[in-house]
């Protein structure tokens, strides 16, 4: 695949997960990475299914579920990365994720993404701290919305 263009390199660093690199390491992760347009309603992945990819929302948003429930948890809008805990350590999807608006997703595959961190330590460094970032922000909401129900 050919470098990135500059337009197509802003869309990608303003996305938080790319916060703190510079447009060489964007483009490293965009070479390995495939983009995919998905129609509302069409189901990205599903709870207890194997994958190892990141989703990065690219534009649209993306309605997470759980199993037996028919309103989302919650609905991820542009700039999110979701099914990070299965591209973290393996484990099967833990949720359901579904396009609620035509959507474009990055997929970021984790064979790819470790093979460039053993090459480019910085990258990954900030990359995985970014994620970090995501999952602890994403853990203080759930516990606040817990305090609710005690």
């Amino acid at each position: 695949m050919p470098p990135a263009s500059t337009a197509f390199l802003k869309l990608f660093r303003d996305l938080p997960v790319f916060s703190g690199l510079d447009d060489g390491e964007i483009d490293a992760l965009l070479q390995i990475s495939t983009q995919n347009l998905y129609p509302a309603g069409k189901v990205v992945f599903s709870e207890g299914d194997s994958g190892i990819d990141a989703c990065i929302i690219v534009r649209g948003s993306v309605d997470i579920l759980l199993r037996g429930q028919s309103k989302p948890v919650s609905r991820l809008p542009s700039g999110n990365i979701f099914g990070e805990m299965a591209f973290l350590d393996g484990q099967p999807r833990a949720a359901t994720a579904v396009a609620a608006e035509p959507t474009i997703l990055l997929s970021l595959p984790r064979d790819g993404f470790k093979a460039i961190c053993a090459t480019r330590p910085h990258l990954g460094m900030v990359v995985m701290n970014n994620i970090a970032l995501d999952l602890s922000a994403k853990l203080r909401r759930v516990n606040v919305k817990l305090q609710s129900f005690f």
